[in-house]
């Protein structure tokens, strides 16, 4: 087994950030490699945040280019086992929303829709009801309930995101 520095995890907590920048860019090809090689790195670590986290933006940079859907169920399985051992409810939750970004394109609707309202409790609770992160969640869930026709209830969820991401007290 190989044993990274600081500066290794330093280097692959950069590149995975890249990587997700890539992926909200549509450029999910070009992220892959980039999550990869944080991934390697980050699983020898003991850092179980930056494991989850790096293991669902591989899974998502994998569901967007429809490819790999093997492995893609693989990574959601790593991130939400190693999350078990994340503490911060914070991190939980941001892991927890990038799981069910992934579900909602794979179509397991139920299951995302759960993910996304357990994010949804820790976030209000535990981060702030006003935070972008949280209405980055509820878009997310509005996206998973209009895809599975509860259309009434996905107008509630991106309206209560506009809302929220128009008011002055976001953080």
């Amino acid at each position: 087994m190989t044993c990274y520095s600081d500066d290794h995890m330093s280097i692959a907590i950069t590149r995975a950030s890249l990587a997700a920048c890539l992926i909200f860019q549509s450029k999910a090809r070009e992220s892959e490699a980039l999550l990869r090689r944080a991934l390697a790195v980050s699983s020898q670590s003991n850092d179980t945040f930056v494991k989850s986290i790096h293991a669902a933006w591989l899974a998502l940079s994998l569901q967007m280019q429809k490819e790999n859907q093997e492995e893609v169920k693989t990574l959601l399985q790593q991130a939400t086992t190693w999350l078990k051992r994340v503490s911060s409810p914070a991190d939980k939750a941001r892991v927890l929303s990038e799981v069910g970004e992934v579900l909602t394109l794979r179509g397991e609707l139920a299951t995302a829709d759960e993910t996304l309202r357990e994010t949804l409790k820790l976030q209000q609770h535990h981060i702030s009801r006003n935070h972008w992160r949280t209405a980055l969640t509820l878009c997310r869930l509005g996206e998973c309930t209009a895809v599975q026709g509860k259309l009434d209830d996905s107008m509630k969820n991106f309206q209560q995101a506009v809302e929220m991401m128009s008011s002055d007290h976001v953080k």
